[in-house]
């Protein structure tokens, strides 16, 4: 295999992987919006992503705590940058690149 040919596919499955986390926390952040900030019920939208192989659930985690479960949907423009910073720097998304 030569290296470009590695290069993509180590990008692609990155960007594959990203780009779920992405889409989940997009979800959650629009019908956060539907439902309105404070919820009359008090109900909280949060997301993540189901990983088959551990069975877990994961999501990249802003505070940089371990980054297992679920996360509250991202608040705004500020929330959702959060969430792009802490994605390319979680241990996931690092150790496909470095592979």
């Amino acid at each position: 295999m030569g290296r470009t040919s590695r290069v993509v596919r180590v990008t692609g499955r990155a960007l594959i992987e990203a780009s779920i986390v992405t889409n989940a926390a997009l979800a959650a952040y629009a019908l956060q919006e539907e439902f309105g900030t404070v919820s009359p019920t008090g109900l909280n939208v949060v997301y993540g992503v189901y990983l088959l192989e551990n069975r877990r659930v994961w999501t990249p985690q802003v505070s940089g705590m371990t980054a297992t479960g679920l996360a509250a949907a991202p608040r705004g423009a500020a929330g959702l940058m959060e969430l792009g910073d802490a994605l390319v720097r979680s241990d996931r998304i690092v150790s496909l690149i470095q592979t």
